[in-house]
């Protein structure tokens, strides 16, 4: 799989870039043992195109995940939408040994 390590000394971490990843995610996620749960962040058009394709890959090698979604737009791109995230990734359980994942650029990012 291509990569790109984005270089932050010890927190660096890898972005992949490949055509049909979103089928296959859940495996290669599960082979990195990077945590057993993920919150997925998106908003709601992309969560929409694309959410339920990601969570089907996760449940499929066993990841459990919660898909948070929040108004798409740059009117999303404050200090009160990552509140409303954190609150209710709170409320589900998560924690530090839990993952996140960005779906989609932009403010989900």
């Amino acid at each position: 799989m291509p990569e790109l390590l984005v270089g932050l000394g010890a927190r660096s971490y890898p972005i992949i870039i490949e055509k049909g990843l979103l089928s296959r995610i859940g495996e290669d996620l599960c082979s990195r043992n990077i945590a057993k749960r993920f919150g997925i962040i998106a908003d709601d058009q992309v969560g929409a195109l694309y959410g339920e394709a990601l969570i089907s890959s996760l449940k499929k090698s066993g990841v459990d995940c919660e898909l948070l979604i929040f108004a798409a737009g740059e009117a999303s791109k404050n200090l009160q939408t990552i509140a409303d995230l954190a609150g209710r990734l709170a409320s589900l359980g998560f924690d530090r040994h839990d993952g996140l994942i960005g779906l989609g650029g932009g403010v989900a990012g």
